[in-house]
């Protein structure tokens, strides 16, 4: 994330940029971090999730033309 401060820290800014305009893009670049790291967390529960083999029940369900899919 710091990569990303920095950058912003660096960019160009409108005349009209001060306290208020940087506490907003901190405000973003915080949302955006966690939202990444909220999907990368999903994305890694997911994979295990698919990872895990199929109980005896659900083998016997899918074997007997239970599912639907």
């Amino acid at each position: 994330m710091s990569a990303q401060l920095d950058r912003i820290a660096n960019a160009p800014r409108p005349p009209f940029a001060g306290a208020f305009h940087n506490f907003v893009l901190s405000v973003f670049l915080v949302q955006a971090a966690r939202s990444r790291d909220l999907r990368a967390n999903w994305s890694r529960r997911v994979h295990r999730i698919l990872q895990r083999p199929a109980s005896d029940a659900v083998q016997r369900w899918e074997g007997e033309g239970g599912s639907t899919g």
